[in-house]
């Protein structure tokens, strides 16, 4: 779920088809991980991963969200902690759509795991904007203070420290795995270089949603495809091949969604393509957030 600040800043049916071949390594004493909390994920109604956080003491769901700027949580969880919002002045959040929020309240106490966070600012966000199964999202704001492990087919999403040696994560199995660089922007998107039947198009890692998107506009630039058409089809076009860094699809179905309707999508400085949960729920994948490294294996691998 991408959002962005007024100045700055979806992949469904998809197969898993090769990975680099990086050797696995064990960790050595020395580079040991040191884990902060082990969440068991559930998968809400829209496809997308929640996790049980406590705020105030009630457990909430919220939904890991690396392609959100600011955690949320919803009028309802604000209204039933008796929490007072605030006006969020001289700026405000342009979610994808358009929306616009410009509330927040402060949590007094968030627990994640075992772990205690005390007067920490959450935004605002409409109960319809969320499913009927989410109370709000965990955003980069907080996950990127840690790395964090998605581990789909154990149910799992872990968080561990930073300090630890640099391409020592990946303990869950000794088969190969890719390495993705990753850059960061201002507002902590994570931005990946992808290739798309053979064209180069900038991407963003976003858990927060289940299908991926692309800028109508952009996608007709680069292709060469008739804008008219694109619309009249629903934004349909059938894409042969995406890849990056020894990850590769085939036939990625890739919802086209013209910028007059996302808002956000095809501006300069903007995300181009949206790479959501429909092809990283078949991944293993432990972000590294200091390191600016993805690690991956499919989601089976032991």
């Amino acid at each position: 779920m991408i959002d962005r600040l007024p100045w700055g800043g979806f992949l469904a049916a998809l197969a898993l088809l090769v990975l680099s071949a990086l050797p696995a390594s064990a960790d050595s004493e020395n580079c040991k991980l040191e884990r902060y909390a082990s969440l068991p994920i559930a998968i809400e109604s829209a496809g997308r991963v929640t996790v049980p956080v406590s705020l105030q003491g009630e457990e909430v769901n919220l939904l890991v969200d690396t392609g959100g700027v600011f955690s949320m949580i919803s009028r309802r969880v604000v209204d039933r902690l008796k929490l007072h919002p605030q006006m969020i002045y001289m700026q405000s959040l342009q979610m994808f759509g358009g929306r616009t929020l410009d509330h927040f309240v402060t949590v007094p106490e968030i627990k994640i795991g075992a772990m205690v966070g005390k007067n920490r600012d959450f935004v605002v966000i409409p109960d319809d904007y969320l499913a009927s199964d989410d109370d709000g999202i965990l955003a980069t704001d907080i996950l990127a203070a840690m790395d964090v492990d998605f581990d789909m087919a154990g149910g799992k999403v872990a968080l561990f420290s930073h300090d630890h040696c640099e391409g020592k994560v990946v303990y869950w199995t000794h088969d190969p795995y890719a390495a993705v660089p990753f850059k960061l922007d201002d507002e902590r998107h994570m931005k990946i270089d992808v290739t798309l039947d053979g064209k180069d198009v900038p991407a963003f890692i976003d858990t927060g949603s289940f299908d991926s998107a692309m800028s109508l506009e952009t996608a007709a630039d680069i292709f060469g495809l008739d804008v008219a058409a694109l619309k009249k089809n629903d934004g349909r076009h059938a894409f042969k091949l995406l890849s990056f860094d020894g990850v590769a699809v085939a036939n990625p179905n890739i919802n086209l969604i013209p910028d007059e309707e996302s808002k956000i999508m095809g501006g300069y400085g903007q995300p181009k393509l949206l790479i959501g949960m429909g092809i990283l729920r078949q991944l293993h994948f432990y972000i590294a957030f200091r390191e600016r490294v993805m690690y991956v294996t499919p989601a089976d691998a032991k």
